[in-house]
Order: structure tokens, then C-alpha cells, then sequence
């Protein structure tokens, strides 16, 4: 807010000289009452300038308050925010108290005019009367402005704290809160009431330091708000008091035409001096063409000349000052034709070395691009001997040289930690590296140090971080980042947009995938392929592929490999094999086979479809083959069992014959060959030979053993993986449950269960819920099973009910065998076990009308019990 008050009210001494004036008007002179009537003013005009003093601190204060808030809205930590707040609230005190010293002065100053009247030659419409009313009144209406403005700035932060609730409740619970809930909250005052849910379920974490940012500021600002109702309240007096002196206003009219004489007058002499200063412009105008004149004579000869030189010389030979080019200027020039050797060539016969930092830049770029790694550490040793290793373009360089063309990542943390300046496409570099190498941890604790530091994040940076989320499972962190997305004005970047559609695919949150394309204005094709892969990873395959189908013949965007390996993938797990064929004759087509992405694709789709031989076919054709190609052909053996474990062994065999050896995908592949065709002895010896072991051999081995029966063996691999620091998953915990399921281990599932939910954090997946149902049915605890379901997300599955139920054949309990088939039946009405199980029991406690019945209502429903078989 500018200055409110020198524009409008006027200095003393002009006040001043206008009352002596009004007075030699009246034709008073300087004597008599008037000298009184200007002691009078000189202490009134006294009284208003100190008034006018607490107004410039209100409105210093108010401008305070301004940047304070503005401050708040960049500032992330919790005690930084709550710090600012606190400020806040000690400037408005003191707006409130000033304000409140300026109102009593003002009326101290009406009483004073009221009082003044009394006085010979003071009374109403006398000049020092008017001087005095028109004062007051003007610093009144000066306050008002000054309210206004308060009124706004309250207005303006109550409708920025709705936005920040708003967003923090998306945070939390990931969904749009309409104005009518945000207002609830805020007038409530129960902020944390709607975070209860996600404190149970997720922990308290990050959501408490969330929800103590959205509450601190919530507080100050309620604060705030009942410092500025009682602002306004004066405001309101300070309007009844102006509005007392309307009438009298109304004698400023005449004032201001009185003035308006004056001022007529001041610019009538004012034309004069402009008249007088003409001569002398004209003279300097005269002269500076003169000069502008000559400098286009100059430069027409020089450009003249230029034209001339160009006529005998080729232009790469001319120059302004007929040197030749430098050797700097031709090494960076050999550089940026990609022509490395000769730049070396022509820097080795230098006889003294450069130590311009463009010059090493440009060579260490140059020797990156190339996959010169031994040309750029010999760079950079000169770069140090030169003193140049603390220009930024010079370490941006070194340390993609490292990042890129390094056989240890190490050396290139190495590299970044000695930077003397590190700017933000550094930290850029370090984070997107530690995702590239599986250490998403560390990267989103290298971009924590990055924002504490003052670095703003770019586009790479947030791509990284989010990729880093997506790989750890994050979802609300991915969520918190998406939110930086927005407010960083990089919603429309495909590139970031693909990456969150990809995390929100990876952590299971498909609809909000989808949402966040549907957003995009005109997605690329990695947008679509992203979508694409998320709808396959969450088994949407129809979805999946219907998002092909648009992509492909709706909106004419080209497919890619990873777009194929995506689709094929979707066919694959949905069976549909001639849908198959079609999208490998588009591959045909399109000219990518021979792409280990595709071909290995192409063999997981046949296998899954159960054309092995196919399969087999499309691998033995493949000139290059990775270790996800022999794994997608030993998982379609595994499909087969037994039948197909003497092929599994010819692939076994092939694989070793072509060198394979240390692969921890092969490996581990077959590792679950050999388990799941019944030979877990093989796949023993084949797991104990590995020389590197990662969750997914691990969590093989343990299925093996399950699956096979040997419980005490499964569950002795298992403590073996926890011993040797492998952090067990969701998987984990499903071959340990189906373990202890299939040997009878009811306290030891009890507590691998528990284990899983609570030590590990793990949260309880449908499998795992099967897993307990089966070991609790088996056990005969059919009502600890039926509660374990009812307290479940999954209480309505079907699946989970069925198995419930085949364990009731065997239970002693006809209450709970007839409450458990009921509720099969209301599930799933066409399931026929659960009319013949409620039937039998029926018989079994003498209720044959009852059996009856529910034969009767198995006929109207036209469910029928399918035909035992036996092949003996």
C-alpha cells in the first residue's frame, strides 16, 4: 500500500499560511484574536501530525503483516509457519492498538474543535473553524481507507486458508472437499476429526506433520480474524464519527474553489516558464541530432568497409581485428563436430595450457559423448592443476562424465560431495542416479537436503522423486509430490505426468491414473503407454486394451516397444491368444522384432496362452536374449507342471551351454521351475549354488517347500531370509501362511500373521486372508475364521466365504455351518456347494422339511451339483 496520507493532507505551514490568508481577507491582520487562534493551531496542527505519525505505523505494520503472510505461503516447516504466525499476531495487536490511540485522539481532536468554537473569532464558519473541521475530517477518512484495506487483507487470507485446508484434505484422504465441508471444519474447529481414519490405518507419520502444518495455521489465522472483527468494529465507529460531520463538509466545496483560483493562477505563470525554456530546447535537441548524425555516418563506413573485405576473403578467414581464431575457439569448435581426437591433438601442442573453463567443459562433454571415460579423468585432472574444478559448468560436466560413463556409483557420489557449488541440475543428477540404481530411498533424502538448502526443483528433479515414490510404494508421498507438480505449473509436462500415472499404476491406485489422463490436453505416446501399463499391472486388461485400440486407430499415435511389451502382457494374463497373433503381426509390421523387449514379450504371451511350443519357437528365433527372455520360456514350462519338465530341463541345460552363470532372474526362475513340478530337491541344491539371492529367489524357494508339503522346511528358509537381512514382502508372507495352512501350524501362522501386520508394516492382502481362513477352517476354528473375515475389507468376497465353507463340512457346529452356507448363498447365488452343505446339515439334525426346502429352491434356481468323477 503506498503512502496514504502526504497526497491528501496537507503541511502545516501551508495550512498555516492559508488561515493568515483567509485573515487578511476578513481584513483581521496579524493582530488581536488571531494570534491566539494560531497558538490555537500551531498545538492542533501539533496533535494532527502526531496522529499522522500512528497512522504510518498502522500502515507500516499493515504492509508487515502483507509480506508475512506472503512469507507463509513459501515456507514448508511446520515451526517456520507456526514463527511467522506468531508474528502475525503480535502486529495486528499492535494495529489494534494503535488504531485505537488514533480514534481517541480524533475525538480528543473533535472535542477540542467543539470547544474551540467558544472562542472570539473561532466560532462556526470561521477560517480556523474550517481549517480545523476540514483536518479532523480528512484524517477520518484516511482511517477509513486504511480499514478497508484491513478488511481486505483479512478477506484475501480467510480465502487462502479455505484453499489450504482444502489441499491438505486431498493430501490426507484423497479426495475434493466442496465448500460447504471446508467451511465446517474451519468454524468447527475439529481439523483433525476427518483425519482419524487415515491416523488408524497409515500411522501417524507424515500425516500428523501434515495435519500440526494445517492446524497451527488454522489457529493463527482464527486468531488473526478475532483481532481484525475488532478492528472492524472500530472501523464502524470511525464511520459513525465521520458521517457526524457531514454537515459541515459540506463547506469544503466552497474551499476548493476557492483554491481552484490559485491554482488557475499557478498555471498561467507555469505556461510562461514553459515558453522560456523552449529557446533552450531547441538548442540541446539541435545538438543531439548533430551527434546521432554522425554516428550513422561512422557506422555506414565501417559496415561499408566490411562489405568490401567480404568481396576478397572467405568469411571464416575475416575478423574485425585480422587475428586469426584462437586455439580455445578451435578446440570447442573440433568439439562440437564430435572430432575428440583432433581437439586432443591440437590442446597437447599448445605450449601452455588453457584455463578457460568453456574449453574443459566443452571437451569433458564432448569425451561423455563419446564414452571417452579415460580421456575425461585425464581432463579432469588438468581441471584441478588449473583451479578451474569450482566453475559450475565445468563440475556439471565432471559430474556427468562420472554419472554416465562411471563403473561405480560411488565414485560419483564422491565426485558431487567435493563440488564447491552445486546447483539445481546437480542435485538433479545425484537424485535421478540413485533411482536408476534401486536406491529410491537415498534420492528423496538427497532432494530433502536439496529444498532445505534453498534449491527449487525442476522438471527432472520431480520425475526422479516421483519414479522414486512409485518404486517404494508411496502413495501418499507420490501424492504430496503431485500436488508440487501442480503448483509448479507442471501439469501439462507429459514426461512428469507419464511418471505419475506410472506411480499411481504401481501402488494400485488405477483410478486416479486414469483421471490424471483423462486431464491431459493432448497426451503423447509414452502418456498412453504409461496408462496403458498401469491398467495391465492392476489387471484391468480389458481397460487395457481398449486404451490400445484408441491409441492406435482413434488418435493415429504409433506404438512403441514398451507400448507393445504392455499389451502383450494384457493378452497374455486374459488368454486371448488370436488377439495375440494380431498384435504380433503388427510388430511384424512395424519392424520391430528382433527387440529383446518384444521378443521376450512375445514369448510371456504365447506361454501364458499356453502355446509353449509357440513360445518356443519366437525364443529360439531371438538373436539376443536377455534374462527376462529365459524367464518368460521357464515360466510357461512351469505352467505345464510336470509335463513339460523335461523341456524345463533342455532350456536348463541350453542356458548353461551358452555361458549363463550368476543370473539371479534365471536362477531364481528356475529355482520355481523345479519347485512347482514337484522336485524341490533340485530346486534346493540350484538355490543353495547361488552366489546372490534377492526376495524373489527367496520367496521361490519358500512357495516351493509349501507347495510340496514340507512346512518345517519353509518355515526354516524363511528365518534363514530374515537372518541374513532380506526384508520379506506381501509374498513372503503368503508362502509362510500357506505353509503353515497345509501343515497344520496354527499358532505359528497365528503368529506370522501378526508379524506381518505389525513388525513389518505389511498390509493384509486377499491372499493372505485365504491363506488364514484355510489354517483356521482346518483347525476347526470356523467362528475365529468367520470373525477374521467379517473384521476384513474383504468381507463381501465370495471366494473367501468358500473357503470358509468346504471347511464346515467337517464342523461339529450346525449353527454356524447353516450361518456361513446363508450367507455363500446370498453372495453367490448359482454356488451349489452351499445348497448341499445347508441340506446335509439339515438332515444331519433332523430338519428334513427344512432339506427339502433346499433341494426345492435348487430346482427353481436351476443350480446344479456338478457329477463326481473318478479316473481310477
Amino acid at each position: 500500500m503506498n503512502d496514504l496520507f502526504s497526497p491528501s493532507l496537507k503541511k502545516y505551514q501551508d495550512l498555516k499560511q492559508q488561515v493568515q490568508m483567509d485573515d487578511l481577507e476578513l481584513g483581521t491582520g496579524g493582530t488581536g484574536p488571531s494570534h491566539n487562534e494560531s497558538i490555537d493551531l500551531a498545538k492542533f496542527f501539533e496533535d494532527v501530525e502526531n496522529v499522522k505519525e500512528d497512522m504510518k505505523e498502522v500502515e507500516k505494520l499493515h504492509k508487515r503483516l502483507q509480506d508475512s503472510n506472503e512469507e507463509s505461503k513459501t515456507v514448508h516447516s511446520a515451526k517456520k509457519v507456526k514463527d511467522i504466525r506468531a508474528r502475525m499476531d503480535s502486529d495486528v495487536t499492535l494495529v489494534l492498538k494503535r488504531v485505537k490511540i488514533i480514534k481517541g485522539k480524533l475525538e480528543g481532536l473533535e472535542r477540542s474543535n467543539v470547544a474551540n468554537r467558544k472562542n472570539l473569532g473561532c466560532g462556526p464558519g470561521s477560517s480556523a473553524d474550517r481549517t480545523r473541521t476540514s483536518v479532523v475530517s480528512g484524517l477520518g477518512k484516511k482511517l477509513k481507507v486504511l480499514m478497508d484495506d484491513f478488511q481486505a487483507l483479512r478477506a484475501k487470507m480467510n480465502s487462502e486458508y479455505k484453499d489450504t485446508v482444502a489441499r491438505r484434505y486431498f493430501t490426507v484422504t484423497g479426495e475434493n472437499a466442496d465448500d460447504e465441508l471446508i467451511d465446517n471444519l474451519i468454524s468447527s474447529g475439529e481439523s483433525e476429526s476427518f483425519l482419524q481414519k487415515a491416523i488408524q490405518e497409515q500411522g501417524r507419520g507424515q500425516i500428523m506433520d501434515t495435519i500440526s502444518e494445517i492446524q497451527e495455521r488454522h489457529d493463527a489465522v482464527k486468531e488473526i480474524e478475532k483481532n481484525l472483527i475488532e478492528l472492524h468494529q472500530i472501523f464502524l465507529d470511525m464511520a459513525a464519527l465521520v458521517e457526524a460531520q457531514g454537515q459541515q463538509l459540506n463547506d469544503i466545496e466552497s474551499h476548493v474553489a476557492h483554491a481552484s483560483s490559485f491554482v488557475r493562477r499557478g498555471t498561467e505563470q507555469l505556461t510562461e516558464a514553459r515558453e522560456l525554456q523552449k529557446s533552450s530546447r531547441k538548442c540541446t535537441c539541435i545538438a543531439i541530432l548533430l551527434i546521432i548524425l554522425l554516428i550513422i555516418k561512422l557506422h555506414l563506413q565501417i559496415v561499408s568497409m566490411f562489405l568490401k573485405l567480404l568481396g576478397h576473403r572467405h568469411y571464416s578467414s575475416v575478423t574485425f581485428f585480422t587475428n586469426p581464431p584462437s586455439k580455445e575457439s578451435e578446440i570447442i569448435h573440433l568439439c562440437r563436430s564430435d572430432l575428440l581426437s583432433q581437439a586432443i591433438k591440437l590442446l597437447k601442442s599448445t605450449e601452455k595450457i588453457s584455463s578457460k573453463p568453456i574449453v574443459y567443459a566443452t571437451l569433458i562433454q564432448t569425451c561423455t559423448k563419446s564414452h571417452s571415460f579415460n580421456h575425461g579423468v585425464q581432463f579432469h585432472t588438468h581441471v584441478i592443476k588449473t583451479g578451474i574444478e569450482t566453475d559450475r559448468f565445468v563440475g556439471n560436466s565432471l559430474l556427468a562424465l562420472y554419472f554416465k560413463l562411471g563403473s561405480n556409483f560411488l565414485e560419483t557420489r564422491r565426485f558431487f560431495d567435493g563440488m564447491v557449488y552445486k546447483d539445481v541440475v546437480a542435485w538433479s543428477s545425484m537424485i535421478t542416479g540413485y533411482v536408476r540404481i534401486g536406491k529410491p530411498k537415498i534420492s528423496l533424502e538427497l532432494y530433502g537436503e536439496m529444498i532445505d538448502l534453498g534449491f527449487e526443483p525442476n522438471g527432472f528433479t520431480l520425475s526422479a522423486v516421483i519414479k522414486a515414490c512409485s518404486d517404494i510404494g508411496k502413495l501418499k508421498l507420490g501424492s504430496g509430490f503431485h500436488g508440487v507438480v501442480i503448483s509448479r505449473g507442471f501439469e501439462e509436462n507429459n514426461v512428469i505426468v507419464s511418471a505419475l500415472i506410472d506411480m499411481y499404476g504401481k501402488n494400485y491406485a488405477s483410478g486416479d491414473a486414469l483421471k490424471l489422463f483423462d486431464e491431459l490436453p493432448e497426451p503423447d505416446a509414452v502418456c498412453w503407454t504409461s496408462v496403458i501399463s498401469s491398467l495391465t499391472r492392476n489387471e484391468l486388461h480389458e481397460e487395457a486394451l481398449g486404451f490400445f485400440y484408441t491409441m492406435h486407430r482413434k488418435n493415429g499415435l504409433a506404438p512403441d516397444l514398451f507400448t507393445f511389451g504392455s499389451v502383450l502382457t494384457a493378452l497374455g494374463n486374459s488368454g486371448r491368444t488370436r488377439q495375440g497373433r494380431e498384435v504380433h503381426a503388427k510388430i511384424v509390421t512395424a519392424g520391430h522384432c528382433g527387440n529383446v523387449i518384444v521378443d521376450s514379450s512375445l514369448v510371456d504371451m504365447y506361454a501364458k496362452c499356453g502355446l509353449v511350443d509357440v513360445s518356443q519357437r519366437v525364443f529360439d528365433g531371438m538373436d539376443k536374449r536377455n534374462s527376462v527372455s529365459w524367464c518368460a520360456l521357464m515360466g510357461g514350462y512351469c505352467q505345464k507342471g510336470l509335463a513339460a519338465l523335461k523341456s524345463g530341463k533342455e532350456v536348463h541345460c541350453q542356458y548353461l551351454r551358452r555361458g549363463g552363470w550368476s543370473d539371479v532372474i534365471v536362477e531364481s526362475a528356475l529355482v520355481d521351475l523345479y519347485a512347482k513340478c514337484g522336485f524341490d530337491n533340485y530346486a534346493y541344491v540350484i538355490f543353495r549354488q547361488m552366489n546372490v539371492r534377492n526376495s524373489v529367489t527367496w520367496n521361490s524357494m519358500i512357495s516351493g517347500f509349501a507347495q510340496n508339503g514340507k512346512g518345517a522346511e519353509a518355515i526354516a528358509v524363511f528365518k534363514e531370509m530374515i537372518s541374513e537381512g532380506v526384508k520379506p514382502d506381501y509374498i513372503s508372507f503368503i508362502a509362510v501362511l500357506f505353509a503353515c495352512s497345509h501343515n497344520g501350524m496354527v499358532d505359528e501362522g497365528r503368529k506370522y500373521y501378526l508379524s506381518m501386520i505389525n513388525e513389518y508394516g505389511i498390509k493384509a492382502h486377499i491372499e493372505h486372508y485365504s491363506c488364514m481362513v484355510d489354517l483356521l477352517g482346518r483347525a476347526g476354528e470356523v467362528e475365529e475364521a468367520e470373525s477374521l473375515i467379517l473384521g476384513s475389507e474383504f468381507r463381501n468376497d465370495a471366494s473367501l466365504w468358500a473357503t470358509l465353507l468346504g471347511a464346515c463340512t467337517s464342523n461339529t457346529n450346525p449353527t454356524v455351518a447353516e450361518r456361513i452356507a446363508k450367507k455363500m448363498m446370498e453372495l453367490n447365488p448359482d454356488y451349489h456347494l452351499s445348497y448341499v452343505l445347508l441340506a446335509n446339515v439339515y438332515r444331519a439334525v433332523g430338519r428334513w422339511a427344512d432339506a427339502l426346502e433346499i433341494r426345492r429352491q435348487m430346482q427353481e434356481k436351476r443350480v446344479n451339483k456338478i457329477t463326481g468323477k473318478s479316473w481310477i
